[in-house]
């Protein structure tokens, strides 16, 4: 669990919207998510679209390059 302040945490805890809040909460749970797993756990069939959905709300997300 990431620890974070609570007016940020309400913050995304407001998120509704299917496609971005499942990315939040992945990330609040685990810290971090891959492309991978966007699309094999959750069959998003476009998965940088799911973090963009996220940006679009205006909550930053840090991404990089990871090897499968």
């Amino acid at each position: 669990m990431v620890k974070l302040s609570k007016r940020v945490r309400d913050r995304l805890e407001a998120v509704s919207a299917k496609r971005p809040r499942t990315v939040i909460q992945h990330i609040l749970e685990h810290g971090s998510i891959t492309t991978q797993e966007l699309s094999e756990v959750y069959g998003y069939e476009h998965p940088p679209r799911a973090i963009r959905d996220v940006r679009e709300l205006g909550i930053p997300i840090v991404t990089g390059k990871a090897k499968d």
